[in-house]
């Protein structure tokens, strides 16, 4: 089997092309037109704003964010973390769900009622691998809040008929 001969290409092979005046229309035309575009997109967006850090305490531990707007999100920041703190935080004693734990009220409020059915949505796909229930056994074995001993079988046993996400109604 012969290789077939190879040549490189020299500029003389190159195709030959005339430059015409209306080529330098149309490259003035199009330079025109990008820097209009740009021009345009640089009036109509927005000013993205400097980066701002907020940092403070909540739900018994600290929070920092940082973000880049045009102006301070503080307040409003500061008010979506209260709201939920309100509602789901178990170190809060005023929350809703720590009053719905030591049986002061029945009544959840909108932010806890949704939480709770992603919750049991979740339960369900898991097949209860994740249930929201759980935190007596949780507590129990010093994962939650610390007591320094280890349940024995009994307690456990009885914690059992605590947890359940099929039990909450």
């Amino acid at each position: 089997m012969s290789t077939p001969d190879f040549s490189p290409l020299s500029p003389d092979d190159a195709p030959q092309s005339r430059w015409r005046p209306w080529h330098a229309l149309v490259l003035v035309a199009l330079v025109a037109a990008t820097a209009l575009i740009l021009v345009r997109h640089n009036n109509d967006s927005t000013d993205p704003g400097t980066f701002h850090r907020e940092e403070g305490a909540v739900f018994g531990t600290f929070y920092h964010v940082t973000y880049q707007a045009p102006a301070s999100l503080h307040d409003a920041i500061e008010a979506e973390l209260l709201r939920v703190d309100s509602s789901l935080s178990m170190f809060n004693a005023a929350s809703n769900i720590s009053r719905i734990n030591r049986n002061e009220t029945q009544a959840a409020d909108t932010m806890l009622r949704e939480v709770l059915a992603l919750s049991l949505r979740v339960s369900d796909i898991t097949g209860g691998a994740f249930d929201v229930t759980v935190a007596p056994l949780v507590n129990a074995w010093g994962f939650g809040y610390k007591n320094g001993t280890l349940p024995d079988s009994a307690t456990v046993d009885s914690l059992r008929a605590l947890v359940g996400y099929r039990q909450l109604h």
